[in-house]
Order: structure tokens, then sequence, then C-alpha cells
């Protein structure tokens, strides 16, 4: 049965900026949102702004590439603090300025490259910087969004850290296309049993292609979590070559992603967004399905 009522996430922020002329890299590998927070903060707080137009409930913070690890790359290190909370200052900017009672989301991402569970990093580490950049998000964040999980090590420390400030933890999987299952192989019915002590308050699909997310939407019920939802990228060939295409030709269009959405409300979601490859005409798309109650 379709949901009445659907939280709406808002879309990418990598593709967006690009298409705003922002100069961003391949952000698997770079501190591409960094580098949009130092060389362009307005656009960052104008494309949350147009999030919130087209209809978005929820705002995640332009944080993903902002660690430790991602950072030292560039010899950026030291910024950590000072950038993560400027995404969160740009973020609830958009919002005082829309003056929408949308909620903000603290990311908290992989810690090295995306799609790399081979890279995921001890799990002690992990919790070490898991814990950092949740005290600096936390002050200013309504959730916690622990997004883009390949292991179920990942996985545990950044729900676990997340889980001690008594916010809503959101945690988020990028699945393999042709097995439904983690990027590290891991079944998500595994993951289920070995997180089923976390308490979270829902559990989504993210980064991955649309037919990942339905393969996955079912086992997520085995989480047995209050929502489910889903926030997939648009590409009709997933990833592309260097995951970068902003050539539109190469993504679904927003009604074709509404149409594969509402089959994703059939399957149990009640929290619907956009990744790579999104923009503000895609969220106004769902909101237009599934309009404020």
């Amino acid at each position: 049965m379709m949901p009445d009522k659907m939280t709406i996430l808002d879309g990418s922020m990598g593709t967006a900026l690009r298409d705003f002329g922002v100069e961003v890299p391949d952000y698997r590998k770079s501190v591409w949102s960094a580098l949009a927070l130092i060389k362009a903060p307005d656009i960052v707080q104008q494309l949350h702004h147009d999030y919130i137009c087209a209809g978005a409930d929820v705002i995640t913070t332009s944080n993903y590439a902002v660690t430790v690890n991602s950072l030292a790359t560039e010899g950026l290190e030291h910024r950590l603090t000072e950038l993560t909370e400027l995404s969160c200052r740009l973020a609830i900017a958009a919002r005082n300025r829309a003056n929408m009672p949308v909620r903000l989301a603290g990311s908290l991402p992989p810690l090295n490259v995306s799609y790399r569970p081979d890279m995921v990093g001890p799990f002690k580490q992990l919790v070490r910087q898991y814990q950092q950049l949740a005290e600096l998000l936390a002050p200013y964040v309504d959730i916690f969004l622990c997004e883009t999980m390949t292991t179920i090590s990942e996985a545990r420390a950044a729900a676990g850290v997340a889980s001690r400030f008594g916010k809503p933890v959101w945690l988020s999987f990028s699945l393999e296309d042709d097995s439904g299952s983690l990027r590290s192989g891991e079944p998500l019915a595994q993951a289920a049993h070995e997180l089923s002590d976390l308490g979270l308050d829902a559990v989504l699909i993210n980064c991955c292609s649309a037919r990942a997310v339905k393969k996955g939407l079912p086992q997520l019920r085995a989480f047995n979590v209050s929502a489910l939802g889903a926030y997939a990228n648009p590409f009709r060939r997933d990833p592309p070559d260097d995951h970068t295409t902003s050539g539109k030709a190469n993504r679904l269009c927003p009604d074709e992603y509404l149409q594969i959405a509402e089959q994703w409300a059939k399957q149990g979601a009640s929290i619907i967004g956009g990744c790579c490859g999104t923009d503000p005409e895609y969220i106004a798309a769902l909101r237009t399905r599934w309009p404020t109650s």
C-alpha cells in the first residue's frame, strides 16, 4: 500500500553544484564539498534554499567529503572544524531565508573514499573520527544521517556514535546493483541482525541505482524500524564511467524518477529523495506526487 504521506529529502549536492558551474572533481575521491564550501559558499546556500523551495522536508549538510582523511589529501585537515560548522550554518541560513520548518540532517559519510569497502578503516579509528564529526554537527542538526555505508563495521561505528547524542539516527546503505547486498558483499539480512541493538529510527538505501533500491527495500523490513527510505542515483548506466557525468542524457528525467519512486513507496518506503545526479526539479516532482499534508 502506498503511503498517503511522504517525507521528502533533498537531492544531490555535487552534480547539482556542477550544473551551477562550480568546479566539482570526482566526488568519490576528492574533497569536492570542502572545496565548494571554500570557493562557492553562496551557491551551496542557494542550492539548499532551492531544495527547500522545491518541497524538501529534510536537507542535509554539505560536509560529505569534509573528513580528516579526505581533507588530508589536500593539506586541509586543520580546517575540519571550520568547514563542518560552515556547512551547518549555510544550511540553517537557507532554512531561515525560506522560512520553512524543514529539518536539518547532519551527514556522517564514508571517512575515506566512497564505494570502497576495502578502504574502511579499523573500527576504533572509525569510532574516534565519527565521534569528532558528530560533536561538531550535534549543536546544529535535527537528525544524524549515516549515509553511503558499505560495510557493517562502518555502519555500526557511525550509527553507534550518532546514537549517543539523543537525536534521531537514520542509517543508509549503498548497495551493489546485481546482488542487492552491501558493496562489501555482506547481505542486508546480516546487517539487520548485527545492528539490531542500535535503536535506529530509519534505514535507507542511497547512492546506487534504482535497480539496487528495488532489490534492497524488501530486505530492509528485517531491521524492524519505524521508517524505510531511499534516495538513488538516476543514471541510466550506474555508475557512469567516471561517476561525474553531468550530461542529462544519461539520467532519468524527474518524471521517470518519480515513477520509480512510486514503486519504492509501494514497497514500504516513507522517506524518499535523490542522490548523485538529481537536482531540485527531481525533488519538486516528488513533492507534487506527495503534497505536504
